[in-house]
């Protein structure tokens, strides 16, 4: 009941590009109770989404996960032009 009582008092605000913020007042910025309930709607939102467009259970096992992290961090990320390689300034 409190966590409904809380999403009661959050205010809509637009800003001045048009979008709308939803926030607290400022008297009650300290409360995370509000931003807890906010996090889970958005959660909620996403999987219904993922359920609509019938995705979302792509299932990886972790083998495969692992080898193909390993094959990534074979390929050497050469950043410098020194290191192991000619030297482009040889004449």
């Amino acid at each position: 009941d409190l966590l409904k009582d809380e999403a009661i008092r959050m205010q809509q605000t637009r800003l001045t590009t048009g979008e709308v913020k939803y926030a607290m007042p400022s008297a009650r910025d300290h409360d995370d109770r509000v931003y807890c309930l906010a996090l889970f709607a958005s959660h909620l939102m996403a999987m219904r989404k993922a359920n609509e467009r019938g995705g979302g259970d792509t299932k990886t096992d972790f083998a495969t996960y692992l080898m193909s992290k390993i094959g990534e961090q074979r390929q050497p990320k050469v950043t410098n032009p020194f290191a192991g390689l000619t030297n482009p300034f040889r004449r």
